[in-house]
């Protein structure tokens, strides 16, 4: 899995590309906290834009909860 961040006006796009399985938990640990020390960000949303992603497991939509676990704390 690769991603780029981008703050966008009021919301921050993370955009995902290639698989997400469970051998990418740790780059998902990375992707969240990359998200939590971004400074300058004032917007109230994030956004995951999936176009890119090829594949997803049962593991990476555990990961996507894990997210929205994360943004709701």
């Amino acid at each position: 899995m690769d991603y780029v961040l981008e703050p966008t006006g009021s919301a921050l796009e993370v955009r995902l590309s290639g698989k997400l399985t469970l051998r990418d938990h740790d780059s998902f640990r990375d992707l969240m906290a990359d998200i939590s020390d971004l400074t300058g960000f004032e917007g109230d949303r994030i956004v995951f834009d999936m176009a890119d992603l090829e594949f997803v497991d049962s593991a990476g939509l555990g990961m996507f909860l894990v997210a929205q676990d994360m943004a709701r704390s």
